[in-house]
């Protein structure tokens, strides 16, 4: 399965401390929206589910595409919620 993604931070690099969103599509499909857990109360748009989630998606995926992902979206996918995927 390939899956095209991108996320959305509170900040850069050093000074993100949160994962507001991350969108994902699965094999050209429509587009998911994944949210922080801790914003779940105050979402008033169709989500399809938590980070977490979309995490576990990336981790079954055969292909992985981001724009800027190996430079700032697995790194702060890694410092926030360990998580790791070779990016080569």
């Amino acid at each position: 399965m390939n899956v095209v993604f991108d996320i959305e931070t509170d900040g850069l690099h050093f000074e993100a401390t949160r994962v507001h969103c991350l969108c994902l599509s699965i094999d050209g499909g429509d587009v998911k929206r994944y949210i922080n857990r801790r914003d779940s109360g105050s979402i008033k748009v169709r989500y399809d589910g938590y980070i977490e989630d979309a995490l576990a998606v990336l981790a079954e995926a055969d292909l992985v595409v981001a724009h800027n992902g190996i430079d700032f979206d697995l790194y702060i996918l890694e410092k926030l919620y360990d998580f790791h995927i070779d990016p080569l």
